[in-house]
C-alpha cells in the first residue's frame, strides 16, 4: 500500500521529515509531493498529525501527465476499490493542478466514469463517502483516496488574518527549514502578523494536531479500519514544552490577532505574544540567548515606504548579532526580489552568512525563504 503526502513545492524535504518522525517510513519526493509505503492507519495519523501536508492520499497510481487519460484507465482498472467504494456508495473526483496545460473540470469528469465503470457507485457533489484526489504536475499526475476530506492547509483556528499572511503549512515548512526541532531552546517570529510561525512551533514542539479540534471532519471516520480511540491514541502523545516561544509585532492589531489565533488553538499558554519594536529586542533578550529566528518580513513594493522598510531589515541584523547564539539561525520569507536583495545587502553589512536560499511556493505565490547565520 503506497501513501502519498501532497505538500507546498519546496518543501518536499520537510513532507518528507514528517513522514519519518510520524510514522516511521522513508519517503522518495518529486514536485510536490513525497512518496512512502504505508498502512491505512498511518495514512490516518499523518492526515491528523502532519503539519505541512495540504494532501494525504491512499495512491491509486501515479502516471505521466502527457498520457493521463491512458495511464489513469490502467490504474483505476488494477485497484481494488471493495473496502471503499460499491454501488451503495457515492464519491467525487477533485482535481488540482500545479500546471495550466490540462482541464481539471475534464480530467475529474474523465476519472469519474472510469469510477462509475468500475464500482457502480454514485458520483455527487455533496456528502459523498469519499474523495478522490487528482493531483497533477507538469509531467506528473497522482491519484488517491483522499484521507481528510478537506483542504488540510486551512487551518481553524486563523479566524483572524491580515493581507499577505501565509498558511499554516508554509508556516510550519519554513520554521523546520530553518532549523526548529526539538532541542530548540528559543524561538523568535519579530514579524508575527497572525501569528501562524509561532502558533505553528507550539503545536509542534506540544505534539498537538493542528486539527485538534476538526476530528469530526476527517473522511477516515468513515472507512472500514477507523476506531474511535484512534484519536485518544494520537492525543496521548501531546506534552508539555519547555521552548520559549516568542512572537513580536510593532502593530496592536496584529498582537490581538496573535493572541486571538493562539487561543482558537488552544496554545495561548506556550506562546508569549508582545508589541515590541525591532529596536527594542536587546533590551528583551540577554545576549546570544535566541537560537531561531524566523519570520516573514514586511516587503519592499510601491505600497510602503522604502526607507521605512530598509530601516527595518538593518534593525533586525543588529539586533540578530546581539540576540542570536553563535550556532544559531536565521531565516526569512520574502516575495519579492527587491526584498530579497535588500536583505543580502544588510546581512553582509552584519557579517551574516547565507546558509541556504530556497525557493518555494504557497499556491502560485513564489517565495525566497533566506537563511542565515552568524559569520
Amino acid at each position: 500500500m503506497k501513501g502519498l503526502f501532497y505538500t507546498h513545492k519546496g518543501f518536499e524535504d520537510i513532507a518528507a521529515l514528517e513522514i519519518k518522525e510520524l510514522i516511521s517510513k522513508e519517503a522518495t519526493t518529486q514536485d510536490y509531493v513525497a512518496l512512502f509505503d504505508a498502512d491505512e492507519e498511518a495514512l490516518a495519523k499523518l492526515a491528523y498529525q502532519a503539519q505541512s501536508a495540504r494532501k494525504i492520499l491512499l495512491l491509486i497510481g501515479k502516471g505521466n501527465t502527457k498520457s493521463l487519460g491512458k495511464d489513469a484507465k490502467k490504474m483505476i482498472d488494477a485497484f481494488d476499490f471493495s473496502k471503499y467504494l460499491d454501488k451503495k456508495k457515492s464519491f467525487r473526483v477533485i482535481t488540482k493542478k500545479e500546471t495550466d496545460d490540462v482541464s481539471a473540470q475534464e480530467i475529474s469528469a474523465d476519472i469519474g466514469e472510469l469510477i462509475i465503470k468500475k464500482t457502480k457507485a454514485k458520483a455527487v457533489m455533496e456528502t459523498q463517502d469519499i474523495i478522490i484526489y487528482c493531483i497533477v504536475t507538469e509531467n506528473q499526475f497522482y491519484i488517491g483516496i483522499d484521507f481528510a476530506g478537506f483542504e488540510l492547509d486551512k487551518r481553524y483556528y486563523k479566524l483572524f488574518t491580515m493581507a499577505g499572511s501565509v498558511k499554516g503549512t508554509l508556516a510550519y515548512a519554513t520554521a523546520r527549514a530553518v532549523g526548529l526541532d526539538d532541542k530548540t531552546k528559543a524561538i523568535l517570529d519579530p514579524f508575527a502578523g497572525t501569528g501562524m510561525m509561532p502558533i505553528e512551533a507550539a503545536l509542534f514542539l506540544s505534539k498537538k494536531s493542528p486539527h485538534y479540534y476538526n476530528k469530526e471532519k476527517f473522511s477516515f471516520r468513515r472507512m472500514h479500519f477507523f476506531r474511535e480511540n484512534l484519536f485518544e491514541d494520537w492525543d496521548a502523545e501531546i506534552t508539555e514544552t519547555t521552548t520559549k516561544i516568542y512572537g513580536y509585532d510593532i502593530l496592536l492589531p496584529s498582537l490581538k490577532n496573535c493572541q486571538k489565533n493562539a487561543k482558537l488553538a488552544g496554545i495561548e499558554k506556550l506562546c508569549d505574544f508582545s508589541k515590541i519594536e525591532i529596536s527594542w529586542l536587546d533590551t528583551k533578550f540577554d545576549r546570544e540567548t535566541v537560537d531561531l529566528v524566523v519570520g516573514q518580513p514586511p516587503e519592499l513594493s510601491k505600497f510602503a515606504p522604502e526607507k521605512k522598510v530598509k530601516k527595518t531589515y538593518k534593525d533586525v541584523f543588529y539586533q540578530l548579532d546581539f540576540i542570536l547564539t553563535k550556532k544559531g539561525r536565521a531565516g526569512f520569507l520574502v516575495a519579492s526580489e527587491k526584498s530579497k536583495e535588500a536583505l543580502l545587502e544588510y546581512a553582509k553589512t552584519y557579517k551574516f552568512q547565507l546558509l541556504e536560499e530556497r525557493i518555494v511556493y504557497g499556491g502560485r505565490s513564489k517565495y525566497a525563504l533566506l537563511i542565515f547565520r552568524r559569520g
